[in-house]
């Protein structure tokens, strides 16, 4: 989770969908899967 869950950044990220957002019993968020895989493919992580 975010420092600030306002940050433009993040919020950039989170509204194209780069990252997601899950509403369990908590608030989380996580790297969207195909971001994820771009990023292995071009060996950034």
């Amino acid at each position: 989770m975010p420092d600030d869950s306002t940050q433009k950044e993040f919020l950039d990220l989170l509204h194209g969908l780069h990252v997601l957002g899950y509403r369990n019993r908590k608030t989380w968020y996580d790297v969207h899967p195909i971001v994820v895989e771009l990023l292995t493919d071009r060996n950034l992580i």
